[in-house]
Formats: structure tokens, sequence, C-alpha cells
């Protein structure tokens, strides 16, 4: 009985060592919307556009992920969310200033 040959891991890369450190510059260097795409944070979504934009080349959202584990980066949550703040400390805003005494307000 033979057994079926598995894809290596070089068979499976389509982006080329110098994309690839381009890429990673572009990412540590830039936030996606400097690099007009229509996202905040890096996400694999981000990243796969970006590839697709520069280098015209479509990969899937896991492809993309196993890039980003490859060249080092970790999925990160955010320390908290906008609805997650207390609402007092929001109105007083960061300099104690409610938001309508702010300095310079008219």
């Amino acid at each position: 009985m033979k057994k079926k040959r598995e894809r290596r891991a070089e068979d499976m890369v389509r982006l080329k060592p110098h994309q690839c450190a381009s890429l990673v510059k572009m990412i540590t260097d830039r936030c996606p919307d400097q690099l007009k795409l229509p996202f905040m944070l890096w996400t694999r979504e981000a990243v796969g556009e970006l590839i697709e934009r520069t280098f015209g080349i479509r990969l899937s959202i896991r492809s993309v992920g196993n890039y980003l584990k490859r060249w080092g980066f970790t999925p990160q949550k955010p320390v908290r969310r906008a609805y997650e703040r207390p609402e007092k400390k929001f109105r007083l805003g960061l300099g104690g200033l409610s938001g309508d005494c702010q300095a310079g307000a008219p």
C-alpha cells in the first residue's frame, strides 16, 4: 500500500522572500489607513488586501494567518473596548474637564 504524498511547506509558499520582507516592513512601519486601506488595525483581512494590492496575489485568510505566524506576529486583544469605559470618566475627559469646558472653547 502506497502512502499518499503530503504537501511540503516549500510547495505551499506563494510569496517570494523579498516580497515577505517588504510586507513585514510595511506592516511594522505603517498603519493600514496610511496605506489607504479601509482598516484601522492590522487584521488578517487587511494584510490579505495589502498583499493583493501590492503583488496581485490573492490568499485565503488562513494562508495570511500562517504567513503572519511565520513572520512572528501574534494576535492581540484590545485592552478595553470603547463601550466598556466608565461613562463618568468619558464625560470628564482625560484632562479632567467636561466636554463643554475644554481649554480654548469660547
